[in-house]
């Protein structure tokens, strides 16, 4: 896993900022191996650059980030997007000014790229998405355009692009292009825009997803400045549409995963690895058909114990037999665009697929059984809680995602309360069990690898 912290290596960086020794820190960052390089680059980014004084952040920029912007680049950004978004920070600096001039007159430019995509959409204003493209593009309007395409929609950006249409009046076949690469965002506001623009340039090849009756007088307001075009941009209010919710919920689904992701504690990372094993559990289990064994005899225990296995195949056969192959949707360890984002655990990176859980399905299955016939609380909550962290640590260890993990319960529940209503008439009441040495044991259980998470992470 790689960390995100290290206390010697954020002290170190920390005092070469504050004494401003820029050359200091670049021969020491040379200096590290290639984990502990990655461990600098998470301290600098998130601990070491946002509180810089904007000065000093673009002095740094200038003699850490310009020596080698492949290895650095990335860095300072995200943390010149944090200093923004504080108002701590604005783009007009000559040192990031200087740096996009050295780029402007590349053809091609990775570094031109990376810094455009990344900073455009959050701009808050006109003038300054302005100025950055100015900075980067001089003032080829194709090249502007490609970078506005690209990037995330905002109304500041759609406003330079539109400025940017303009000088390409003469080329209406390069306008369409730029249009349908706007319209396959399939937002709102990306299909007011290429609404907006096929009745402003009169592009009648241009097929558009909603009718637009604008009067030539909302058509001037764009030529009147960006406030005009403001108004006429929020003209349309229009519904999600399923697509759109459906890409919503994918976002939701990344971010609520990539939160419970993870941590900087070698112990939480090996507990998880613990709870994680099926193999762990398995005395648990085998004293719970003990203890039914002991009480209602071997046939009701051999019953319980096919229903068990019943709930393990259902759940099992649907999630791995069934959906993974069948949806495809790689897990976040193994997706490459959150490669810098996840926390792997002893590069774990489970199975290629991941929708739905096998483990939030079986465990839950079988919690569910085991609880309809049981039916005592203390039990029930137990079972419960067992599938629960079982859960937690698949999306610790980022091979799950949220929704999977969802997914996965909400089949278990109805494989577990499917079985028990086939095998209940069987097995019978088991309320009158005393399963106070199961929960005991079960309790017990928690504690030993609660315990020997410390001893084994040392």
């Amino acid at each position: 896993m790689d960390k995100r912290y290290d206390p010697v290596i954020f002290s170190k960086l920390q005092s070469y900022a504050h004494a401003e020794d820029w050359q200091g820190m670049k021969a020491y960052l040379a200096s590290l191996s290639h984990s502990a390089f990655r461990t600098a680059s998470y301290v600098m980014a998130e601990r070491v650059l946002p509180p810089m004084e904007a000065e000093h952040y673009w002095a740094c920029f200038h003699h850490i980030a310009l020596s080698d912007t492949k290895a650095f680049l990335m860095t300072f950004i995200k943390a010149a997007l944090q200093k923004y978004a504080a108002k701590g920070l604005d783009f007009a600096n000559h040192h990031f000014l200087d740096f996009a001039q050295g780029t402007a007159g590349q053809q091609v430019s990775l570094d031109r790229q990376k810094t455009l995509t990344a900073i455009l959409p959050v701009l808050r204003t006109h003038s300054e998405v302005q100025q950055v493209l100015s900075a980067f593009c001089n003032d080829d309007a194709e090249r502007k355009a490609i970078y506005l395409v690209k990037a995330n929609e905002s109304v500041p950006c759609y406003y330079e692009l539109f400025l940017a249409l303009r000088h390409m009046d003469h080329t209406p076949d390069m306008q369409v292009r730029f249009l349908l690469h706007v319209a396959r965002r399939s937002t709102p506001l990306a299909f007011n825009f290429v609404s907006i623009m096929r009745a402003y340039f009169g592009i009648e090849k241009l097929n558009g997803q909603f009718s637009l009756t604008l009067q030539p007088y909302e058509l001037s307001r764009l030529e009147s400045g960006y406030d005009g075009f403001v108004k006429i941009m929020n003209k349309i209010k229009k519904l999600p549409t399923p697509k759109q919710m459906f890409d919503q919920l994918l976002e939701l689904d990344q971010s609520v995963t990539l939160a419970l992701n993870g941590s900087d504690s070698l112990v939480m990372d090996k507990l998880m690895l613990i709870i994680t094993s099926t193999i762990v559990w398995i005395p648990m289990g085998l004293l719970l058909l003990y203890i039914i064994y002991r009480n209602k005899g071997l046939k009701t225990m051999l019953l319980v114990l096919g229903g068990i296995l019943l709930c393990v195949l259902f759940a099992d056969l649907v999630s791995s037999g069934i959906c993974k192959p069948l949806v495809e949707r790689l897990r976040p360890s193994n997706n490459p665009d959150l490669a810098d984002k996840i926390d792997l655990v002893n590069n774990y990176h489970g199975g290629r697929y991941g929708f739905f859980s096998s483990h939030a399905a079986n465990t839950m299955s079988v919690a569910v059984f085991l609880s309809a016939l049981l039916r005592r609380w203390t039990i029930v909550t137990l079972l419960i809680f067992w599938s629960l962290i079982n859960c937690w640590s698949r999306l610790y260890l980022g091979v799950h995602y949220m929704g999977d993990i969802l997914v996965g319960l909400a089949w278990g529940v109805t494989v577990g309360w499917g079985v028990y209503l086939i095998m209940r008439r069987h097995i019978g009441s088991l309320q009158d069990i005393n399963m106070r040495p199961a929960v005991i044991a079960i309790l017990l259980t928690f504690v030993i690898i609660v315990v020997s998470a410390p001893i084994l992470a040392a």
